[in-house]
């Protein structure tokens, strides 16, 4: 299908999967192409020297963007290979949300990074101008990748909750006091014995540091903080179907964090039942 002209609000509740396919092939290779030229365009900065003048925060942004395009190359074949394989779950749905989140979260950091001085903004300089161009075309695709978020919720409609994975490893949780909680899968099964008090103390101080970062934008915080509500409910409940839905959440975010994400990644390796049940 095509997109709406405004970035991040496609409405995709009357797409069917074939429409969403559409869309994520073109999403590839647009990826590609901006990926392509932002590299080739800082290469260009750097060998001409205009790059020092480029303030230090928007050439973090430029470098980081690079690895984020290259998670989402890898997120999108997954996502299209579970499409057409018709095994759609609740990883790839996570992941799809993951994507659009990182994209509203880039939008937002070009235009502070880029914008926050213009003392070296020197116009009409042809270095300049390969400058403007990598933070136009550049936000433009992230406004464009916006649109993940809604294409999630519609993959939600179509996923199946029954695993078509066999004799994989379950990471199965131990909790209360030396209480073993029965497992299943034919896999591997690795235990990870956690205090449910402690988790839950842990899970407590965590959402309110978690409030008072200002590096990393609202949307990413309250997903994050979403997903720690939900496995502390699971671990609570000892809800092993939610425990490993809050687990893929998680993994979910990790791999598709983008640069502005890794404060939230560091607070969370300091509580030692936290690292342990998501092993960070």
């Amino acid at each position: 299908m095509a997109q709406g002209i405004f970035g991040g609000m496609t409405n995709y509740d009357d797409q069917s999967l074939e429409d969403i396919l559409t869309d994520l092939r073109h999403w590839v290779d647009y990826t590609k192409e901006i990926k392509n030229f932002i590299e080739q365009g800082t290469k260009t900065l750097k060998e001409s020297g205009y790059w020092n003048r480029v303030p230090f925060n928007f050439q973090t942004i430029l470098i980081s963007s690079i690895k984020t395009q290259q998670t989402f190359l890898h997120d999108f074949k997954l996502i299209m290979n579970a499409i057409q394989n018709e095994r759609l779950s609740s990883r790839e749905v996570e992941l799809m949300k993951r994507i659009g989140l990182n994209a509203e979260d880039y939008n937002v950091q070009y235009g502070k990074s880029y914008k926050e001085d213009s003392d070296w903004k020197d116009y009409g300089n042809k270095d300049f101008k390969v400058v403007e161009n990598l933070y136009a075309d550049g936000r433009d695709y992230f406004i464009t990748i916006q649109d993940a978020s809604n294409i999630s919720t519609r993959l939600s409609d179509y996923f199946n909750p029954i695993s078509h994975s066999v004799n994989q490893s379950v990471h199965q949780l131990i909790s209360g006091n030396n209480n073993i909680v029965a497992g299943y899968n034919n896999g591997t099964m690795n235990k990870t014995e956690i205090n449910v008090n402690d988790f839950s103390n842990e899970v407590d101080s965590a959402l309110e540091k978690i409030k008072s970062i200002e590096e990393v934008s609202p949307a990413l915080k309250d997903h994050i903080m979403e997903v720690l509500k939900e496995s502390k409910e699971a671990v609570l409940q000892d809800n092993l179907e939610a425990q490993s839905i809050s687990k893929t959440k998680m993994k979910s975010f990790l791999i598709g964090a983008g640069a502005n994400a890794i404060n939230l990644v560091h607070l969370l390796g300091t509580y030692s039942s936290i690292a342990s049940y998501f092993e960070l």
